[in-house]
């Protein structure tokens, strides 16, 4: 068995996969062909200073003057992160911009561009698969993050962004809530959400080899069926894990009726290794649910990972996600004697709303029905 890491998560090429790990490759050999800037000259003093309404115009500006510099299959998306896109965060005045790589392999391209807009390159500058530039004028500064666009780098930055926002957004009653929620969730700064992805897909199915479920209710039953299928084609599972169209099959419940799938996605707990799964589903533009699906989240986490606050974290990285879809709130239920399930539901800002009874598909059994509000100012 692989011994942990000593290397922070942000830091270890080891924890890279698809994209990034090829982002990772590409942008080291060309780091090793141009010389690796020394680390001293990264050195800036560093002056956190009231939030600035001026930084959103900023960065428009810079990004409308990149993107009409770079070719749009090469870089499809230009992003704001960092504490100057978090509306009324204090930060240090420097805006940062994440342009995303659609061909992590065209890196050589890419940067002569960037060099002629005034950046500076400074290579990886210690973080693998990111490409680092600065560029500094009188009265503004930028730095820009080059990552593979849609890989797992470019999801937690925009995870973090809309967590940040989110948080901002937030009554000041409850902002010590969530923050130590995400704090929690953070103290291991390898645990995070991340996109199924094949090359993960080796955990996955060993941790339902050895009788983990992602679903709680069909348990077992559930870890043979999605075996099989990973036997029969591991590329379609893995992409309908991800299904906000409701393009895969059909739904079997408890009692084995079948019902129709609705749109939904996966994301799996991942500290360096797989850790649980988390999933998601909703109608498009209302937080109803029809009345055999019991709530919008369900989660899972492998038993030799509990007790770490993992389920606490992933359902607040998840909420922090799911915030663009637009629903005013998400529910979840749970059985009135699994305290565990309901401490993670509190502690992410969920009010009891009621005692009811499930449908007779799941056993009529009594139940608890939680609702977290989203995006409530």
């Amino acid at each position: 068995m692989k011994s942990p890491s000593p290397i922070s998560a942000d830091k270890d090429p080891d924890r890279l996969s698809g994209d990034d790990a090829l982002a990772h490759a590409a942008f080291a050999s060309l780091e090793a062909r141009l010389g690796r800037v020394p680390s001293a000259l990264f050195d800036e003093a560093v002056e956190i200073i009231p939030a600035d309404m001026a930084w959103p115009d900023l960065f428009a500006t810079e990004a409308a003057r990149l993107r009409r510099a770079l070719p749009a299959q090469l870089v499809p998306a230009i992003e704001h992160i960092g504490s100057t896109s978090v509306p009324g965060l204090d930060a240090k005045p420097i805006i940062d911009i994440m342009p995303g790589i659609a061909q992590p392999d065209h890196i050589e391209e890419l940067v002569p561009i960037l060099e002629s807009l005034g950046y500076e390159s400074l290579g990886t500058a210690g973080v693998p698969g990111r490409w680092a530039l600065r560029r500094r004028v009188p009265d503004s500064a930028f730095n820009i993050s080059v990552v593979a666009y849609d890989g797992e780098r470019w999801r937690e930055n925009l995870a973090t962004r809309s967590y940040l926002r989110t948080l901002f957004a937030y009554s000041d009653a409850k902002r010590p809530v969530l923050e130590a929620v995400v704090a929690e969730a953070r103290e291991a700064a390898a645990f995070r959400l991340v996109k199924p992805d094949l090359a993960m897909l080796r955990e996955y199915a060993a941790a339902l080899e050895r009788g983990w479920s992602p679903d709680n209710l069909r348990g077992a039953e559930t870890a043979r069926e999605e075996l099989r299928r990973i036997r029969e084609d591991p590329a379609k599972f893995v992409a309908l894990l991800d299904d906000p169209e409701a393009k895969g099959d059909p739904v079997t419940l408890p009692d084995g009726s079948i019902v129709p799938r609705l749109p939904g996605f996966r994301r799996w707990l991942w500290d360096g290794a797989f850790c649980g799964s988390i999933g998601f589903r909703w109608q498009p533009g209302t937080s109803d649910l029809p009345p055999h699906v019991l709530g919008h989240i369900g989660y899972a986490v492998v038993p030799w990972k509990r007790g770490r606050g993992y389920a606490k974290g992933a359902l607040a990285l998840l909420l922090a996600e799911i915030g663009p879809i637009g629903l005013p709130f998400v529910e979840l239920t749970t059985d009135p004697e699994n305290i565990a399930s309901q401490a993670v539901i509190l502690a992410n800002g969920g009010q009891l709303v009621e005692w009811f009874r499930e449908p007779a598909a799941y056993g009529a059994k009594e139940a608890l029905r939680f609702r977290i509000a989203l995006n409530q100012a």
